[in-house]
């Protein structure tokens, strides 16, 4: 179904009914504990082939010999990650990004069971730079110039932070070639939507990387789930000695 452990997990981590950190005290949330519970059973049952996120095996298994049903991915995740990891022949080898050239062209996209957010690309300016007339109009071309967001996702097939240009386009003849010529904006849009920041916390990217770790080892089987949990506890401790957990 899935090809690993952590693949699911932002379905669940960015529906949390609380922030992981309330004052100084770290709870698990109710949706985060449905996590393992789901992925321990896709895992006992073979519904996942226990790899992690962005290891070999995972890549693989968006690529020719790959026997993945699907990944839960990002917008940035469809040309920036699975589109070169489908190519029978490699970018690198000469090989290009094109339909016949592995199972590029063979992906479509869905709508998932929940929104969520992973990321972006971000475009940062230096304090006490030089030039601050010249860095403000590259950021707000980059950023806010309609017709360059439109280029854009026109030429690399991402999603731009412009709701006026992305709903143009949704409307539009706009195909993604990797996608088999379907246009995914409509669904980007409507999930964007939905997605609801208001839970987290200055500890959010820490505390999900350290909860994914120690679960790996639950999920593997070499320790009980509450060693895990415990194994999650000391490992934030050490990272944030400022917080308390249960």
């Amino acid at each position: 179904m899935v090809s690993g452990f952590d693949d699911t997990y932002r379905t669940f981590s960015n529906n949390v009914s609380a922030p992981w950190v309330d004052g100084n005290k770290v709870a698990i949330d109710p949706n985060l504990e449905k996590w393992v519970e789901q992925t321990k059973n896709y895992t006992d049952k073979g519904y996942n082939q226990k790899t992690i996120l962005w290891a070999a095996e995972w890549a693989a298994g968006q690529g020719p010999e790959g026997k993945v049903f699907g990944y839960f991915m990002p917008a940035w995740g469809v040309d920036f990650v699975m589109a070169g990891n489908s190519l029978a022949t490699a970018e690198a080898d000469g090989g290009k990004q094109e339909v016949g050239n592995g199972c590029y062209g063979d992906w479509a996209a869905t709508i998932g069971p929940e929104s969520y957010n992973w990321g972006g690309t971000w475009l940062c300016a230096a304090n006490g730079t030089d030039n601050p007339d010249i860095v403000a109009d590259i950021m707000r071309t980059i950023c806010c110039d309609d017709a360059t967001m439109k280029k854009i996702v026109e030429e690399k097939n991402d999603f731009a932070n412009n709701k006026a240009v992305m709903e143009e386009l949704a409307k539009s003849d706009y195909k993604s070639q990797f996608l088999g010529g379907q246009n995914p904006l409509q669904m980007f849009c409507d999930a964007a939507e939905k997605i609801d920041m208001s839970k987290i916390s200055p500890y959010d990217q820490g505390l999900n990387e350290e909860f994914q770790t120690a679960m790996h080892d639950y999920f593997n089987g070499t320790v009980d789930k509450d060693t895990a949990i415990k194994n999650f506890h000391t490992a934030i401790t050490e990272k944030y000695p400022e917080l308390k957990t249960e």
